[in-house]
């Protein structure tokens, strides 16, 4: 009871001693005002200067929660006593203050230490803040002191809090003051005053230590009534500026600044922000020096607080009425401020959703009916206490705190603002799924939570019924789909067995049926035909004709079994389409002539001069369309046109084919079933023209394997048009020619006016650079290009090909094209391309090169190569990609022969045998001198040198064969490129050196022909 009495007398001489002070800084506070602003002789000396000029603009972390010393206004600006003192300064010293707010005071310690900012307003000195910040002279102290609820009535001091639960700001200086010199105490760091206080009030935490400025002005700001001041910790603030570390030059300057503020501006400045409560349980001998001081220093200025004694009643007595006037005002604001929270309450009690408000500590502070209703605490139970405890499940409490921790730090949160199902804990212990939307809402620098809870243990129930009805509905699907797959794998096997059985059947009855047709073409022309009876010449025809329809039977019935089987492959190259059409329009002219048919060919506008495509497949489509058209045609004739679909989209561009008939036509449902296998248009059409009835199932398949499709149109009696499409391939790089309507048949009419007596003029004056290291296909090449009047220069590697571009650019006869082979010794094809573009060329180079796979044409393309010929060179192709068009007539074709045929290799060079028999001994001299380097290279192992040999002996042998040779170096030249064993090295040698020889021996025999042939007869 003494004690107590004790306390209320103390409380009561303390509450007398801070009112006398604040009637003392009243007065003092009146009679600074009534001075004149004071003149500033702040300077600052050349260096200072010069460092202030190169920084004119300080960044400033402006803490918010820190009031009444520093707070944020509604721009972010610095404001408080802290804010006055920024303003001040800054003036002093001509610089711009960037203002950055922040709200977490461990936050502006971090962009300290990263040098986010440059400058803190207010901090107090520690010595972990000395390794990245410098400090002026402070110009605030203010003391720490324990507050506590009212109910504590004993004055504390630091040593008592030791079993307490003690709330702190988190990185305060107070809170490092007392992990040092208390370290037994059980420190509760709290993000900021505000919380501390709240804690306090709600009974989470036993005390709260805080400056005294900031503990009254939140006391007073929230309406805190059960609170008060029970004693110092011991700890004094004494704060100034604090400077990032690398900036030390700044803090003798703002010391100077701020020895140039008077005493009485900061007074003014305290004064204006800081009103310390009357409530202070500061010893009351303390306050009373203080008094006393204040009395003797006051003691010249009574009479003036005398004379304004009546003036100050006066002011009360106004100043109470108009408290009067407003307080009657704030009753109607609370009258209304209590029927809307009644309309709100009323509102979230009847929600469906439950909803629980709680404040930045987690503490909840609202609670609703439907809250209740879930999860079985009463309002009255739950409001005061933590979400974590009263509903959060042990094993997740810790990452709640952590959580909410972490968004009161950084001002991000994962979960929030966001539909989540979790689990929640109801009062009786069971979990139970909830769904829940947590939205924070900040409020005067401050945050509280709104979560909207729902029990969605019906719906999860309803949830887990589908899922089991919908798994039980994917079993049975799955077992239909097992179903179904096994009947189609087993019509697959008994698709692909009679695919098989075709397929061998065809290939057993091609071999008698080649010895048939073999020896009826051997009885027709024995003996004397003259003398024959002519029954014998008919039965000959008669097998020789059946043989051929048989044969083609067997041909249809083997290309649709591989079909059906997957094993028809197609093999896509860089090829002329015009060239493969003209092909078949020459081919097929004997049978519309027989007719009297006629038969055109022409182009609607540009078409690309070369496409990537099956030329094989293509060709085997168009023969059966135009022999299709011919064979159904009795009067008229057929068009065959060709033109662009898509041209404006390179990757998805179409070349469309239409065969165009004036024959017997078809019906609507003839059209839909034309396509089928083992279909015509009816029994009399097989009949009366004979046929399968497969070639155009074949055709349709082959065109969806080029990327295209065929399609049909006709009406009876009047005619029927195929369209056929094929994917071209990438378009950037290819020209684009146009060819007029032309009738195709008969010879081409060759001038006799040529250089080179072939009369073709289409490079006539057009100087051609050969980068080639094979002396044959050098030879050749020149041929090709001089008869159609080129001139050719001939190097035999890249380095030579280089140095003859910088010779010509010296004489000022650069070439206008370059043909480039890709792998020659010294340096190959592509750095030689490289280095030509970089010195400046841009007229086309073609790669030559017997790799035609696409990715090789890629790389030509992209080292800067304009367009890519294939070995053996075609001549029409060459003289295509040089030009862009065609030349006039076929030339000598590049197609392969056996290694026997002599009669082809006649016939293709029958206007120039002399250069086939110079190509023949240029080819017998090299291979004899690759061969020898070959064997050599194998005796050391030198894997480079024997993949470069065969790939010289690989191009040089297609000028004569395509097939055993070729294939045989091809073969080789992977084996070396790839760590194999010497086994398989010894072996593709092995089998390049017998198809060579075969080779080399039918070129003998050819090349002693020619030379024991007499001269003609000029």
């Amino acid at each position: 009871m003494d004690r107590a009495l004790h306390s209320r007398s103390s409380r009561r001489r303390i509450s007398r001693g801070v009112a006398f002070v604040a009637v003392l800084a009243a007065v003092v506070s009146s009679s600074v005002g009534q001075e004149t602003p004071p003149s500033r002789s702040f300077e600052p000396t050349p260096e200072e200067r010069a460092w202030l000029e190169a920084h004119p603009t300080l960044r400033l972390a402006a803490y918010a929660n820190y009031p009444p010393a520093q707070f944020v206004d509604e721009r972010g600006r610095q404001v408080g006593l802290a804010g006055d003192y920024v303003t001040l300064v800054a003036e002093m010293l001509g610089v711009q203050i960037d203002h950055v707010p922040v709200y977490n005071w461990e936050l502006v310690l971090q962009q300290a230490r990263s040098r986010e900012t440059d400058v803190i307003a207010l901090a107090a000195r520690t010595p972990d803040r000395e390794a990245y910040l410098a400090f002026t002279e402070p110009y605030l102290e203010l003391p720490a002191v324990i507050i506590a609820q009212d109910s504590v009535e004993e004055t504390l001091g630091p040593e008592d809090l030791i079993g307490l639960r003690v709330a702190v700001p988190a990185g305060y200086a107070v809170h490092d003051y007392l992990l040092e010199h208390y370290p037994d105490l059980t420190l509760d760091p709290v993000p900021d005053t505000r919380t501390g206080l709240r804690k306090v009030a709600f009974g989470m935490a036993d005390v709260f230590v805080s400056d005294l400025s900031a503990a009254s002005y939140y006391i007073q700001t929230e309406g805190i009534t059960n609170l008060r001041i029970v004693g110092e910790s011991g700890y004094i603030y004494r704060m100034g500026f604090a400077v990032r570390s690398d900036w030390a030059e700044l803090i003798p300057i703002l010391d100077r600044a701020l020895a140039e503020i008077t005493p009485a501006e900061r007074e003014e400045i305290f004064n204006r922000w800081i009103h310390l409560s009357q409530e202070s349980a500061i010893s009351a001998g303390r306050i009373w020096g203080i008094a006393l001081t204040g009395l003797a220093l006051a003691g010249g200025l009574l009479a003036v607080v005398f004379a304004w004694n009546r003036s100050l009643k006066k002011l009360v007595r106004q100043k109470t009425e108009q408290l009067e006037s407003e307080l009657v005002e704030r009753r109607r604001a609370a009258e209304a401020l209590r029927a809307s929270e009644a309309r709100t309450r009323l509102i979230i009690d009847t929600s469906l959703d439950g909803v629980v408000i709680m404040d930045a500590a987690g503490v909840v502070t609202g609670w609703s009916t439907q809250a209740e209703a879930a999860f079985g605490w009463t309002n009255a139970e739950a409001v005061g206490r933590t979400v974590g405890e009263l509903i959060v499940p042990e094993p997740h409490r810790v990452a709640h705190a952590e959580g909410l921790a972490r968004f009161l730090k950084t001002g991000e949160g994962p979960l929030l603002n966001k539909r989540l199902e979790v689990t929640a804990c109801h009062r009786d212990g069971h979990e139970l799924p909830v769904e829940i939307t947590i939205a924070p809402i900040e409020r005067d620098g401050a945050f509280e939570f709104s979560a909207f809870v729902r029990d969605i243990t019906d719906r999860k129930a309803a949830q887990a019924e589908l899922a089991e009805h919908r798994d039980h509905l994917e079993e049975l699907v799955g077992r239909r789909t097992t179903a179904l797959r096994q009947a189609k794998e087993e019509a697959d096997r008994a698709n692909r067995t009679k695919s098989d059985f075709l397929a061998n059947m065809s290939h057993e009855i091609r071999t008698p049926m080649t010895a048939i047709l073999g020896y009826a073409e051997i009885l027709r022309e024995m003996g004397d035909l003259d003398d024959a009876p002519p029954e014998r010449i008919d039965a000959i025809d008669t097998i020789r004709r059946n043989g051929d329809h048989l044969l083609r039977l067997i041909n249809d019935i083997l290309d649709l079994s591989k079909l059906e089987a997957g094993m028809t492959a197609v093999e896509t190259t860089t090829c002329s389409p015009t060239l493969v059409a003209r092909d078949v329009i020459e081919l097929m002219m004997i049978r519309a002539d027989a007719k009297g048919l006629g038969l055109r060919f022409h182009a609607e506008g540009r078409v690309p001069a070369t496409i990537e495509t099956d030329p094989t497949r293509l060709r085997q489509i168009l023969v059966n369309l135009v022999g299709n058209a011919i064979k159904f045609t009795e009067r008229g004739g057929v068009d065959v046109t060709m033109r662009m679909a898509n041209a404006d989209d390179h990757a998805g561009s179409r070349l469309v084919f239409t065969v165009t008939d004036t024959g017997i036509g078809l019906t609507a449902e003839q059209q839909r079933t034309i396509f089928e296998p083992f279909t015509q248009a009816d029994t009399s059409t097989s009949r009366r023209f004979g046929g399968t009835g497969l070639g155009l199932s074949i055709s349709k398949r082959l065109a969806m394997l080029l990327g295209g499709d065929i399609a049909v149109e006709g009406e009876p009696g009047v005619g029927s048009t195929f369209t056929v499409t094929v994917a071209t391939g990438p378009l950037e790089r290819v020209s684009m020619i146009e060819d007029s309507d032309e009738l195709v048949g008969g010879p081409a009419v060759v001038p006799a006016s040529s250089p080179c007596g072939a009369g073709r003029t289409i490079l006539g004056g057009r100087r051609i650079l050969v980068a080639e290291d094979t002396p044959d296909n050098q030879r050749l090449i020149r041929y090709h290009l001089e008869r159609h009047g080129a001139e050719v220069d001939v190097v035999a590697n890249g380095r030579a090909a280089i140095e003859h571009w910088r010779e010509s650019v010296r004489r000022g006869r650069k070439p206008d094209a370059v043909l480039m082979d890709l792998q020659m010794p010294e340096m190959d094809g592509f750095t030689a391309t490289g280095i030509l573009r970089a010195e400046g060329y841009r007229g086309p180079i073609i790669a030559l090169t017997a790799n035609t796979m696409r990715g090789d044409r890629d790389r030509c393309m992209a080292i800067g190569m304009t367009d890519h010929v294939a070995k053996p060179i075609d001549p029409n192709a060459l003289i295509t990609a040089l030009t862009g068009r065609e030349p006039n007539g076929p030339g000598p074709t590049g197609d392969g022969t056996g290694a026997g045929n002599t009669e082809t290799l006649r016939a293709r060079f029958s206007d120039t045998p002399e250069l086939l028999d110079e190509l023949i001994g240029l080819f017998l001299e090299e291979s004899e001198r690759q061969m020898t380097g070959l064997r050599a290279a194998m005796a050391t192992n030198d894997r480079a040198s024997i993949r470069r040999r065969a790939h010289t002996l690989k191009g040089s042998a297609s000028n004569f064969v395509e097939g055993g040779v070729t294939a045989a170096a091809r073969h080789l030249e992977t084996v070396a490129g790839e760590d194999g064993d010497d086994g398989a090295l010894a072996s593709a040698v092995e089998r390049l050196d017998v198809e060579l020889e075969e080779l080399r021996s039918a070129l003998r025999r050819l090349h002693g022909a020619r030379t024991d042939e007499p001269p003609r007869e000029s």
